[in-house]
């Protein structure tokens, strides 16, 4: 729908820069009506393929400078100047008066980048929460960048150098985490990031973090009315500037898309439609929540059924739309569920993704509080008692309640971050398991837990709850749930907004006390409380499902899912980049009734083999 890419500091002749930068434009995704802006200074050079709003792009004598996203300011000099003359003009002149500080003034989804000639030094960012993607390359005395690593691979300076450790790094999460990239030359900004281009080198910076640590003490009554305040703030926001008629809700019947929902309805009512996905399958299908919040709104409700012969549809698509491998088999539903709506006749959707990572909705924030009050029993008492107590039991009896008790020692006085990907397939795995030997030497098994550990710690002063939502939003959330949703919007034709990752309300949610947010070890207790007026008891009571697919049910008992999963791990055996001990297993699980562990693997091995054939790697 809409992209940039560019250069800051790369040089080169005018014609050869000029083609150049259409190769790069010609590397960002286009569906539907492209508008394409292009402009090139000394050192500087800028693309933007479009169906942005008019003023997303500016050239003048000093400056070349894009905008791309819902940013809003703060500042009445720059909403002014924003609202006449485009956000690429008030960012100019934000950058003039303010340098870097401009962050101060600048809020909402964006990612930018703008050159300034006389002073030789170019800046790109990405938003705060990371809604907005960016992507760049170091190289010789400059910078490449671009809204998607295939728009800066092409660049003849960067190339497309597959990165082992990236591979890795997927596998383990099922996408590439920021910084890395699946690319050995690439990295990504993280939420609230710039890069600085001055003097031929590019310094990485933060610009703002979560405001943590810092709790209100207002009642549970006062913190409910600015929640549902800055929840309506939110929605009135995304639709700014909207056409009346336009505008409709992706409705899982989950406690968010509910909200989403229900805000919606409640400034266009009649004018909202909501979407939903259902699966013929048991356990999956959730509709009947959404048929629930659909007619407690009173909104018109479109459903549409999946079937495996959506999935066989979907797949190649998928490897060209992602500008790396998503392994998130939660594409298919949103893909589909956003055609729908472009069938409808709406081109906005609203999301409801974000609020179980700024509320505390995700179950392990209660599960690893079990292991954080072992860690309160003093020192001397488990060190002394209880952990050599336990190891005698071990060694006498192979009860399970004495091997439980072990094991919750064992894992109780590991640091918390890496008791998040406990039951990873690829936890405690020695890289020569997964990967194949000519390229292991490439691969730090590592790596993944030092990316969790390097953000759970990032914040020191905070509790551990905060440090597992900061986790979140960045991991869960920036580098999946946002791509995965963004993508598929993308390739439907229609555009998304989401209101529960409005800045304000993100920095509403941090004041919220832990204690308040997990009340009795129940999670969201504060969320759900506050709208029990607002919402269906059903959908307040409901138990947490999330958008999930049958796809491993699918990968077994569908003919064509089945072969194409196949034919797709056989030809990835073939790249000598994954050891064939690892591969194999899951080959053989296809042909199998019943779930092993490597059931989970299918859907990730298929969908990076797609993604390499697609782009020749």
């Amino acid at each position: 729908m809409s992209g940039f890419c560019g250069w800051f500091g790369a040089g080169g002749e005018v014609a050869e820069s000029d083609s150049q930068l259409q190769v790069m434009a010609d590397a960002l995704p286009h569906y539907g009506t492209c508008d394409r802006w292009i402009g090139r200074k000394t050192n500087g050079a800028l693309a933007m393929a479009a169906s942005a709003r008019l003023g997303a792009f500016l050239s003048n004598g000093r400056f070349l400078a894009t905008i791309e996203g819902y940013p809003y300011w703060s500042h009445p000099d720059l909403q002014t100047l924003a609202r006449e003359q485009g956000h690429a003009n008030a960012l100019v002149e934000a950058f003039r008066r303010f340098g870097v500080d401009l962050f101060d003034h600048l809020h909402g989804p964006f990612s930018f980048a703008l050159w300034d000639q006389d002073d030789g030094q170019g800046l790109a960012a990405v938003d705060r929460l990371g809604v907005q993607p960016l992507s760049y390359a170091r190289v010789d005395g400059g910078l490449i960048f671009g809204s998607t690593t295939d728009s800066v691979r092409v660049h003849e300076s960067v190339g497309s150098p597959l990165s082992p450790q990236g591979v890795f790094n997927y596998l383990y999460f099922y996408r590439v985490p920021c910084p890395g990239t699946i690319f050995g030359n690439q990295e990504k900004l993280r939420p609230a990031n710039y890069v600085r281009f001055a003097n031929g080198s590019a310094q990485v910076a933060t610009y703002w973090r979560m405001p943590y640590g810092q709790p209100s003490d207002a009642s549970f009554g006062e913190l409910k009315e600015e929640l549902l305040a800055r929840l309506r703030q939110a929605m009135t926001r995304c639709l700014a500037d909207e056409d009346e008629t336009n505008g409709g809700a992706f409705l899982s019947g989950g406690l968010d898309s509910s909200t989403v929902l229900g805000l919606l309805a409640e400034q266009r009512p009649g004018r909202s439609p909501a979407f939903t996905i259902g699966f013929d399958v048991d356990g999956y299908d959730e509709s009947h929540f959404a048929r629930v919040a659909s007619r407690h709104f009173k909104t018109d409700h479109e459903e549409y059924n999946l079937t495996p012969d959506d999935v066989v549809e979907l797949v190649p698509k998928l490897a060209h739309i992602y500008d790396e491998p998503m392994g998130n088999a939660s594409v298919v539903p949103s893909f589909f569920c956003a055609r729908l709506a472009q069938g409808k006749g709406t081109s906005l959707l609203m999301a409801g993704d974000g609020g179980d990572e700024l509320f505390a909705g995700n179950s392990r924030y209660t599960e690893l509080q079990v292991y954080e009050r072992y860690r309160h029993i003093p020192a001397l008492l488990r060190k002394g008692l209880i952990e050599p107590a336990v190891a005698a039991l071990a060694a006498l009896t192979g009860a399970r309640i004495v091997r439980r008790a072990r094991n919750y020692v064992t894992d109780a006085n590991r640091p918390l971050y890496e008791l998040i990907e406990r039951y990873n397939l690829l936890a405690d795995v020695p890289a020569g398991e997964i990967m194949h030997g000519d390229v292991v030497d490439q691969v730090n098994a590592g790596d993944p837990m030092n990316t969790f550990r390097e953000r759970y710690e990032a914040m020191p002063n905070i509790g551990t709850v905060q440090k597992l939502m900061l986790l979140d939003q960045q991991i869960t959330l920036a580098d999946n749930d946002i791509r995965k949703v963004s993508r598929m919007c993308e390739l439907a034709g229609v555009r998304v907004r989401y209101p529960l990752l409005d800045e304000e309300l993100a920095v509403f949610s941090a004041t919220v006390p832990a204690e308040m947010h997990l009340r009795g070890g129940r999670l969201r207790d504060f969320y759900k409380r506050s709208l029990q007026e607002f919402l269906p008891d059903e959908i307040i009571g409901k138990s947490k499902h999330g958008f999930g697919m049958p796809t491993e049910i699918w990968m077994k008992s569908d003919a064509r899912l089945r072969d194409m999963c196949r034919e797709s791990l056989v030809s990835l055996k073939r790249r000598r980049l994954l050891n064939d001990g690892y591969v194999d297993p899951v080959i053989t699980d296809l042909e199998t009734d019943e779930r092993t562990k490597f059931s989970g693997a299918t859907w990730d091995l298929m969908i990076l083999e797609q993604w390499m054939a697609a782009r020749s790697l």
